[in-house]
């Protein structure tokens, strides 16, 4: 019953994509994209902090760094920012009942971040399950999360958030 599905277009989510809607076009769209590591793309935490030592300084330190020649978080959710804001205007223009997006973790850390207000800081803390659907519902022009107690409680373990 999906109306439209979104996807980064890295081929794993694409994959994810088509066995998800076999019968719709999937939409491609690089906002959805997980963070550009950039040098330190593959990298184990001991290359990292042999390689780049001040990342591991920063991050110490509650500084949101990019990675050399990549991203970091902000960046990630001013490109997740930018896609909330189209499939709003989407959503609400052509009354679409339900969509999939397939994307990765930063990206879906940054939702999940975003919509119940954690410090950008502890969002690296967030464990984002892997094929588990993560839903959303749009009323009134805005995004509310509808996410069972037991999995955001499983989400948020790291960090100091409890689900009342």
């Amino acid at each position: 019953k999906i109306d439209d599905i979104y996807s980064s277009p890295m081929l794993r989510a694409i994959q994810t994509a088509e066995i998800i809607s076999t019968k719709k076009k999937i939409i491609i769209d690089d906002r959805l994209k997980e963070i550009d590591y950039g040098l330190a793309e593959g990298l184990n935490y001991n290359e990292l902090h042999h390689g780049f030592p001040n990342i591991i300084e920063d991050w110490k330190n509650k500084k949101d760094i990019c990675f050399p020649d990549g991203e970091n978080t902000k960046d990630v959710l001013n490109r997740l920012k930018s896609f909330l804001k189209f499939l709003q205007k989407d959503l609400s223009e052509n009354k679409k009942s339900q969509i999939g997006i397939v994307s990765h973790n930063v990206i879906l850390r940054c939702l999940i971040g975003l919509f119940y207000k954690i410090d950008l800081t502890n969002w690296h803390k967030l464990i984002i399950p892997h094929g588990k659907v993560l839903e959303f519902q749009f009323k009134n022009n805005y995004f509310y999360p509808n996410l069972d107690r037991s999995l955001l409680q499983s989400i948020m373990k790291n960090i100091a958030f409890k689900v009342k």
